[in-house]
């Protein structure tokens, strides 16, 4: 069954790798949660806590205590909208806030932050006059040496005044008062005290910015009047302060309409007093003169008379309503009347629902502005357009006002041409005249007295309503001061530092599982090639050289044990008797292909083979530093024919174990390994020995040691666990199917023990190292270890003087082509250095 290709992401859920990235995380994870707990402890500890006050008031409505004059009802009307836009607004906010003395902020300064001392500052500042340029700046009150001294900062530059015994301090911008206590407190703490002037715009917006006045219960009428402040005392203050302002700012308001109300009283008595008397003395004295009496029977009809009358009393109507309308049109026309006040003296003209109509407009209009004036600035497109929307309906008032006024007059014109026609018409009679001018008097003094009776009344029923009129609410509850804050949330803010370290971390452990592409063990292998496996060296703690022969040293350990178990497999694989030759190779260097060679070739020299091992990396030679031995001479020299292989050929401690070093490093090592000196050089070692084991470079950085692979017997790919990448085994499944290299089979080394995926091939048992490995001619890996680098300096220094006639040799025939030393990109070789950038960056944070 063909095998899937490796994914640059783990597609699969693997609760083993999964539980392996938690443990990987542990320390990242501790980390995360102390870094939380002390954001949560700082943020606790230094944020300035938010204290919530509260007041509900009740809104009350009797109507039998209402006036009832010229159908002003609307005077004394309750609405739950419009209260609460008067408590919103800012004119009725700058009221409370002057009755708290809230102009100057008093604060405590600590070693971190000032402690506001709202009502707990020995001291109070009485500020004469300030520049506004100083709103909102420090000032500080300090003592030393019995000398009071107040500083503050002004461009930039520290100014230091003197404080007078009497607490009078002045600058070129400014003149306090500050009443200092008998005892000086200054000196009793190290702790300055400093205050500040606010901006009272600035100070309107802040207190406006934190204050809900909204509607607690329809149906009960109340309202809630909340805030919320650094300072709980303060909190509590204002809600209290904005409840008991409420009671005089409404009583002035009303008292301020009642009054008007009867100056205007006033005015219309003077007028009626004065008609009062005049048609009673006229009619006094037109009796006396006709020595007529009330009861006298008159001679006419008195249908006639009837009608006359009704005349009359409706000319003294219109003339008495034109009266209250040109007053109402003068008042209005001479100042900016309030809506209340527009509403009250509309109210009284009669017959002209218009007015009434328009005069409720202009108070909708005003809500709509107050409400607006919350979100928008005066100067906003908005509240232009519901100004000039008042000034229209203003202005339609006034006009209103007027044609109601030409409408009166007309009215009483024609009832006086009317009334002239009948009274002619009743004079042509004999005898009937005097009666008449009786009938007119006493109807004329009769009207009038009524409408003056009417405003003695309503004067008295005004004059009682200013003084003893209760606002329409009561206070359900006074806020006490708040003993706990509303914010910071101290078991939401822990719960949320935990719930945002329990994300991270989650994100962390799922990005590293999704991005992790190590190879842990055979079965990772397994399940991405169909190349068989020959075994695995498991990783065990002990010190050992690098790269060298260990499995002669410890006959019966673990690493022994590993490689006899890849031994057999080897003869399972071939078990003929001819000679072999091994072939070992790996995607990069550090995945220890070297000490795999030279510990098979120990191995098989232990069952008694004749065994020798070619370093044929000739960028980065190792083979020498695990005999350690020198490399002036080796696979290079014999290629050029500067040497022979019997002067090549070097022996190890172990009889029939012989080894052959890369020799001095030349500048085409692809030309040589390409060579047919190299067939014939592989051709003699195989006459020579049972098995012959070729170190190639890495096949992932450069492809010399693809011809070599296709000729081996046991073409081997060794991956280390914990290191090598999953997408190594792409370039084990081209090397298969592209470059036809049959055989090749793989092992792992480093298998931790007990380790994920370690069941498979044998016994498991492995050896563990260090290992380090990079090219000077063109391929390094800034993941290996340096250890061998005082090894291969050392191997670089031998190349002498007298070598220089070689080096000339080994620059006979150039590389060809670039591809000689490195595949083409986005082939199965690239190297782990061709990643994306994105990836490398992430392998780089997640990396272990």
């Amino acid at each position: 069954m063909e095998k899937r290709p490796v994914s640059s992401i783990n597609q699969d859920l693997d609760v083993g790798l999964l539980l392996m990235m938690v443990r990987k995380s542990f320390w990242i994870i501790v980390l995360l949660l102390t870094l939380s707990a002390l954001s949560v402890y700082v943020f606790l500890r230094y944020s300035d806590p938010l204290y919530d006050a509260q007041t509900i008031i009740q809104l009350t409505e009797d109507s039998s205590e209402r006036p009832n004059f010229f159908k002003g009802e609307t005077l004394y009307d309750v609405d739950l909208a419009r209260e609460i836009e008067l408590l919103r607004s800012p004119v009725f906010l700058d009221r409370v806030l002057d009755s708290l003395d809230l102009r100057i902020t008093y604060y405590r300064k600590g070693a971190l932050r000032s402690t506001d001392y709202y009502n707990q500052a020995p001291y109070h500042v009485q500020v004469v006059f300030i520049d506004p340029i100083l709103y909102g700046n420090p000032f500080t009150i300090s003592s030393s040496q019995e000398r009071m001294s107040l500083t503050y900062m002004v461009n930039e530059e520290e100014v230091v005044l003197p404080i007078s015994r009497s607490g009078a301090v002045e600058g070129p911008q400014f003149k306090f008062n500050i009443l200092l206590p008998k005892d000086n407190v200054f000196e009793q703490t190290n702790d300055p005290y400093l205050f500040i002037v606010n901006d009272p715009n600035n100070l309107r917006a802040k207190f406006l910015t934190n204050l809900r006045v909204e509607l607690h219960s329809e149906s009960a009428k109340t309202i809630k009047i909340s805030t919320r402040d650094v300072n709980a005392a303060r909190a509590a203050d204002l809600v209290n302060g904005i409840a008991t302002a409420y009671e005089s700012f409404y009583l002035e308001n009303k008292q301020e309409s009642a009054n008007k109300m009867l100056r205007y009283i006033d005015e219309t008595l003077g007028l009626l007093r004065d008609r009062l008397a005049e048609s009673d003395s006229s009619l006094t004295i037109f009796k006396k003169r006709n020595n007529l009496l009330e009861d006298n029977n008159s001679p006419f009809d008195q249908n006639y008379f009837a009608l006359l009358q009704s005349l009359k009393e409706k000319q003294l109507s219109d003339q008495v309503n034109l009266r209250v309308t040109r007053n109402t049109f003068r008042i209005l026309s001479d100042g900016n009347p309030t809506n209340q006040e527009i509403i009250s003296y509309t109210a009284q003209i009669e017959g002209a629902p218009t007015i009434g109509s328009l005069a409720e407009e202009i108070r909708t209009k005003e809500i709509e502005k107050e409400e607006a004036l919350f979100t928008y600035k005066k100067s906003s497109a908005e509240i232009e357009r519901l100004n000039y929307t008042i000034k229209i309906y203003r202005e339609q008032l006034m006009e209103a006002i007027a044609s109601f006024i030409r409408t009166l007059e007309f009215k009483i014109s024609d009832s006086q041409q009317r009334i002239a026609a009948l009274e002619t018409q009743l004079y042509q009679e004999q005898g009937i005249a005097d009666y008449v001018e009786l009938s007119r008097l006493q109807r004329t003094f009769e009207v009038n007295e009524k409408y003056y009776n009417q405003l003695i009344e309503q004067k008295a029923e005004y004059s009682l309503a200013r003084e003893g009129y209760s606002p329409p609410y009561r206070v359900l509850s006074f806020s006490p001061v708040p003993q706990s804050p509303v914010s910071p949330n101290q078991p939401l803010v822990i719960g949320g530092g935990i719930g945002a370290w329990f994300i991270i971390s989650a994100m962390i452990i799922i990005l590293r599982y999704l991005f992790f592409n190590q190879i842990l063990g055979t079965e990772d292998i397994r399940k991405h090639s169909q190349a068989p496996g020959l075994g695995g060296v498991q990783q065990v703690k002990g010190d050992f050289p690098i790269s060298q022969l260990v499995v002669d040293k410890r006959p019966k350990s673990a690493v022994a044990e590993a490689f006899r178990n890849i031994r057999s497999n080897l003869d399972f694989l071939d078990p003929s008797p001819s000679s072999k030759l091994v072939a070992v190779t790996s995607t990069i260097s550090g995945e220890g292909k070297t000490f795999v060679a030279i510990n098979l070739a120990g191995i098989l020299n232990l069952a008694g083979k004749r065994v020798v091992v070619i370093d044929g990396d000739m960028r980065k030679p190792k083979i020498h530093l695990g005999f350690n031995s020198p490399n002036e001479k080796g696979l290079s020299t014999l290629l050029i024919g500067r040497n022979t292989l019997d002067e090549c050929i070097r022996h190890s401690e172990l009889p029939g174990l012989d080894y052959i070093t890369a020799g001095p490093i030349p500048p085409n090592p692809s030309e040589l390994i390409l060579s047919k000196k190299m067939d014939e050089f592989f051709d003699e070692l195989l006459r020579r020995y049972d098995m012959v084991i070729m170190d190639n470079p890495p096949i992932g950085i450069v492809t010399d040691g693809i011809p070599t692979l296709r000729r081996a017997d046991f073409p081997i790919y060794v991956f280390r666990a914990g290191y090598s990448r999953k997408f190594f085994i792409n370039n084990l499944n081209h090397l298969i199917a592209e470059s036809n290299i049959k055989g090749l089979s793989y092992i792992v080394n480093g298998l931790k023990p007990g380790g994920r995926g370690n069941k498979s091939y044998g016994y498991g048992y492995g050896y563990g190292y260090g290992y380090g490995y990079g090219y000077g001619y063109g391929y390094t890996n800034e993941e290996e270890t340096n250890d061998y680098t005082q090894y291969s300096e050392a191997s670089k220094n031998q190349v002498t003087q007298n070598d220089k006639d070689f080096e000339t040799e080994l620059m006979v025939g150039a590389p060809s082509k670039a591809s000689d030393q490195h595949p083409p990109h986005g082939s199965a070789f690239d190297s782990f250095d061709d990643e994306p950038f994105i990836k490398k960056w992430l392998k780089k944070i997640f990396k272990r």
